[in-house]
């Protein structure tokens, strides 16, 4: 199953999913897929979430 698949399944199931994706076109294609996706590095996305440095 790909991560599409399972990120469609984990929605069904009442989770949020959330796409991070460093290439910006990469990312408005996952949009028009139906995802939420955030432009950035996952480093970046943890460390704003945790206020890490």
């Amino acid at each position: 199953m790909d991560f599409r698949a399972r990120s469609r399944v984990a929605s069904t199931a009442g989770c949020r999913v959330l796409g991070v994706e460093p290439d910006a076109r990469m990312a408005d294609f996952a949009r028009r897929g139906g995802f939420e996706v955030e432009v950035a590095t996952t480093l970046a996305v943890t460390a704003a979430r945790t206020g890490a440095a």
